[in-house]
């Protein structure tokens, strides 16, 4: 009879990330994604206006954030992050359906870490959080492992000679 191992327990990143667009749906599949490499700890923001507020009293890791929203968009959020003195290193993922020459640019312009066009997979969105996170929160350089001290054994009575 073969015993069947439970597949392993994914990861669970200690980041918070604030998702932001006016599609409630859109968040949702954002939200979900994420959830499904790792990331649990996420907030919301219908737009850029709110999402400044979670971004000064909860301070996310990273932010995720769609274009064309009312009151503030995509653009204008980035543009303000990378403009403020403590989160101005913030990395900021941009989600859009533009995908022409002009808008890539332009977002790259107001300094997004990175771009992807709708649609999109959860393994792209991981391999962009990925690379975003690693530019910003690189790595400390490996130590090296300290050698186990062994200490000598006393010796026994037996051991001694005769």
């Amino acid at each position: 009879m073969e015993t069947k191992l439970a597949d392993p327990a994914p990861i669970q990143y200690a980041m918070k990330g604030l998702i932001v667009d006016d599609s409630p749906t859109m968040r949702r599949i954002v939200c979900n994604a994420l959830r499904e490499i790792g990331y649990i700890d996420l907030m919301e923001a219908k737009d850029g206006v709110q999402a400044l507020e979670q971004i000064e009293t909860n301070s996310p890791d990273f932010v995720i954030t769609g274009w064309n929203m009312p009151n503030m968009d995509g653009i204008e959020l980035t543009r303000t992050i990378r403009d403020h003195p403590e989160h101005g290193s913030l990395p900021v993922l941009m989600i859009t359906t533009r995908g022409m020459q002009e808008d890539v640019l332009e977002a790259m312009d107001a300094r997004v870490s990175d771009y992807v066009v709708r649609p999109f997979t959860a393994k792209v969105l991981h391999a962009k959080i990925d690379r975003i996170l690693e530019d910003s929160f690189p790595t400390p350089p490996p130590q090296p492992a300290e050698a186990e001290s062994i200490p000598e054994a006393e010796p026994h009575a037996s051991d001694s000679p005769s």
